[in-house]
């Protein structure tokens, strides 16, 4: 009998283990397009930012030398509110039309390169683009540098006598 125990616990362990490393949800909540973003700021005077935020509002966020390599720790999860503003501000302004012309390049920047990887619903789009070129990059990448924040500076124990 021990055996046979001992054969169906081997036998369901590797189930076991795909269960406990599956990740959670990724979708949207209910009324908002499935969101992906990826944006990498990077100044001339040497201050860097990366945010990632998934389809389920996972927020993530890496500085420094993390965002130069692209790599962001989970900060927060918006919610459907901060979500509905972002797919509002992303439809409402030209981030899926806007032209850059011109050599993009990190070095040929005056203040700032940013990169941008966009999916909204079925639309995609990449951008690479320096300085104040499509102002709505610079926007969307303050919005999500504020969501960021206020996650930030509202934790216990900061901010509070």
């Amino acid at each position: 009998m021990s055996l046979r125990l001992h054969l169906i616990f081997l036998l369901t362990l590797p189930m076991l283990i795909t269960a406990c490393k599956t990740s959670p949800s990724v979708t949207a909540p209910s009324g908002i397009e499935p969101m992906t973003i990826a944006i990498q700021a990077l100044t001339t005077d040497k201050r860097y930012s990366y945010f990632e935020l998934s389809p389920n509002g996972d927020l993530s966020y890496g500085g420094g030398f993390n965002a130069i390599n692209r790599n962001a720790k989970p900060v927060t999860q918006l919610n459907s509110e901060q979500l509905f503003q972002l797919q509002t501000y992303i439809n409402q302004s030209d981030l899926f039309t806007a032209k850059v012309s011109g050599n993009q390049s990190r070095s040929r920047s005056e203040t700032v390169h940013h990169e941008l990887q966009l999916k909204v619903g079925k639309r995609k789009r990449n951008i690479v683009v320096n300085d104040d070129r499509i102002p709505a990059v610079a926007r969307l990448h303050d919005m999500l540098f504020e969501y960021y924040a206020q996650a930030r500076y509202n934790l216990p124990g900061i901010g509070k006598k």
